[in-house]
């Protein structure tokens, strides 16, 4: 497994499986991902894009949807901090 999306996905799944808070799987996240892949949860095919990498994510759509509801909390929160920092 040399994809680092589907190694994520596979500690996320499990993380999902546990029924672990969505938070720390956000945190996990927001933190380890590059800002391009990232952006992909901004999209309207969000989902089907992580079904297609891993098709496990498809019985976590509710856990899913909650992480990426706080990923781009924290997104827009990041790029308003960042706005208004600038001179």
């Amino acid at each position: 497994m040399d994809d680092p999306v589907k190694q994520g996905l596979s500690v996320l799944n499990g993380m999902a499986k546990m029924q672990m808070n969505v938070e720390q799987g956000a945190h996990l996240v927001y933190e380890s991902v590059d800002d391009e892949t990232l952006a992909l949860l901004r999209e309207e095919t969000w989902f089907e894009f992580l079904v297609s990498k891993d098709p496990e994510c498809a019985r976590y759509k509710q856990w899913y949807a909650e992480l990426r509801a706080q990923v781009l909390e924290w997104m827009t929160q990041d790029a308003a901090a960042e706005a208004t920092a600038k001179p």
